[in-house]
């Protein structure tokens, strides 16, 4: 989720909204298209891309600090509603199944230190690989099941280390303020060797295997990085830092 910090709109911060905005945009429908490669179905854009990618930028940047932001996440909103009514029908109630667990999350479950990384990566997970393939595939997608699942459970970690001090003034419960920088980053680590493992068990080529578990080495080198800050970040420096942690889901 977009946090809000304490900053003046500007140039900058608009740019760099932006930028994030088409950023997770991209990783949503990258993975997606991930998941159809992955059983050998040929990737031909329709109406749940178009849902998928305006209720992503939505998702995100519904608050956004940036106000022309998000004005435009308001209105990719309402693109992503006219797409669900051009979805099928079981499509339908796997997006409605999915509004319900983030509403669940923004309304109820905030309090649970678990409840972000734990929602974000099942509704992640939901979107882009059971939403995008058929029915009758989910069995062979097991192992990518599993290793996206840590992936992004870990990378939704990261996002609570850049957030600590933010969350720490509005007494928010995270797993980072629960457990502190270590137990966070240790989790993390942990997480991204399940993930290791279960992209191990994977139909990819060995090239492809090696290629995302360079990006998880990626990933656990940009934790520690961000654990070792120990000073406030500044809203710039967290823009940034949340950058690099989108960008690892286009491996």
């Amino acid at each position: 989720m977009a946090r809000k910090y304490c900053h003046q709109p500007t140039s900058e911060g608009s740019a760099l909204s932006l930028l994030r905005l088409c950023l997770i945009v991209t990783c949503a429908l990258k993975l997606s298209a991930s998941s159809r490669s992955y059983v050998h179905i040929t990737t031909q854009w329709d109406w749940f891309d178009v849902w998928l990618a305006a209720s992503t930028a939505f998702a995100y940047h519904f608050n956004d600090n940036e106000l022309a932001i998000k004005w435009l996440a308001w209105a990719l909103g309402g693109l992503a509603g006219i797409a669900f009514f051009c979805l099928p029908q079981h499509l339908q109630l796997m997006a409605l199944g999915v509004g319900v667990l983030w509403g669940f999350y923004l309304f109820i479950f905030r309090e649970f230190v678990f409840a972000k990384p734990l929602i974000i990566s099942l509704v992640w997970v939901f979107t882009t690989l059971f939403m995008a393939i058929p029915f009758v595939h989910y069995f062979e997608v097991i192992p990518l099941v599993l290793s996206r699942f840590c992936f992004i459970f870990a990378l939704s970690l990261g996002y609570d280390l850049v957030d600590m001090h933010y969350d720490a003034g509005l007494q928010t419960p995270t797993l980072a303020l629960r457990w502190g920088k270590k137990g966070v980053f240790l989790l993390a680590l942990f997480l991204l060797l399940l993930a290791t493992i279960a992209h191990a068990f994977s139909s990819y080529s060995y090239l492809g295997k090696t290629a995302q578990i360079i990006i998880f080495l990626v990933g656990a080198c940009l934790l520690f990085w961000i654990k070792n800050k120990s000073k406030e970040l500044s809203w710039q420096q967290v823009a940034w830092y949340k950058l690099g942690i989108d960008a690892l889901l286009l491996g």
